[in-house]
C-alpha cells in the first residue's frame, strides 16, 4: 500500500492525504461497478400474475387442446364469441318520407343544416307536395347535393295529387306556385278572362312564356279541367 501511495505521489505529484482520497475513489468506482454488474448477472426479475391472468392463461392453454372435453364443450362458444366480434354490425338507415318531413328529420342528411331544412320545407309547402325525389336539388343551394348517397333512406310517398286549376284560381293562388311567376299569373287569368276559358290543361302552352319545358314542370299540380281537388 505505501509502495503505491508513493507511486501516485510522485507520479500525479500529489500530497499524502491526496494520494490516500484517489485510492478510496478508484476503489468506491470497483465496487459500484461490481454491485451492477452482479445485479444485473445474478438477479432475475420476478414475474406476478393475478388470479384473473392465471385464469385466462389457464383457459386458453385448455382450449387449445383439442383433445381435451373442455374445448369440446366450449368450441361453440368461443365460435360464437369471435363471430359477434368480428362481424360488421348492420345498420338500418333513417327512412325520411319527403313530403311529411319536418326541420327536424330532414336535418338527420349529413350536410343539411338548419338552413337547409327549412328551405327544403318552404319550397315543399309551395310546391304542397313533392312528385318527385329529384325535387330536393331545386331547392336553392342543393343543386349538386347528391341525396341518394347521403346516410339516410328518401322515400317518395303517394300524397301527391295535382291541384292547381288554371280556370278559377285567382292571380295571387295562382303566383304562389314556385313554379308560376307574377308574369305568367297574370297571363292565365287574363287570357281566361278576355280571350276564353281553357279548354284542357294543355292550353296553358297558349301562353306565351310558357314553353314546353317550363310546361313539363308545372304539369304535375294541374288539375284536368271540369275537375276539382278532392280533399276528403
Amino acid at each position: 500500500m505505501r509502495k503505491l501511495l508513493k507511486f501516485i505521489k510522485d507520479f500525479y505529484d500529489f500530497t499524502p492525504s491526496q494520494s490516500r482520497g484517489f485510492i478510496v475513489f478508484i476503489m468506491l468506482l470497483l465496487i459500484a461497478w461490481g454491485s451492477i454488474f452482479c445485479y444485473q448477472h445474478f438477479t432475475k426479475p420476478q414475474i406476478q400474475f393475478s388470479s384473473t391472468k392465471l385464469d385466462s392463461l389457464l383457459f386458453v392453454h385448455t382450449a387449445k387442446t383439442p383433445e381435451t372435453t373442455f374445448y369440446q364443450k366450449k368450441k361453440p362458444t368461443i365460435k360464437r364469441s369471435f363471430q359477434a366480434k368480428h362481424e360488421k354490425k348492420i345498420v338500418t338507415p333513417v327512412v325520411i318520407s319527403i313530403n311529411t318531413a319536418d326541420t327536424t328529420a330532414f336535418k338527420q342528411i349529413r350536410g343539411i343544416g338548419s338552413a337547409y331544412s327549412k328551405r327544403i320545407v318552404k319550397f315543399r309547402d309551395g310546391l304542397h307536395t313533392f312528385h318527385s325525389i329529384a325535387q330536393l336539388n331545386e331547392v336553392f343551394g342543393l343543386q349538386d347535393f347528391d341525396f341518394q348517397t347521403s346516410n339516410v333512406k328518401i322515400e317518395l310517398d303517394s300524397l301527391h295529387q295535382p291541384w292547381i286549376d288554371i280556370n278559377t284560381m285567382d292571380y295571387n293562388t295562382l303566383r304562389s306556385h314556385p313554379y308560376i311567376n307574377s308574369k305568367q299569373a297574370g297571363q292565365i287569368v287574363n287570357y281566361r278572362e278576355k280571350v276564353k276559358p281553357f279548354e284542357h290543361k294543355t292550353d296553358l302552352l297558349k301562353i306565351y312564356s310558357i314553353d314546353s319545358t317550363h310546361y313539363q314542370k308545372i304539369e304535375p299540380y294541374l288539375l284536368e279541367l271540369g275537375k276539382t281537388q278532392n280533399n276528403d
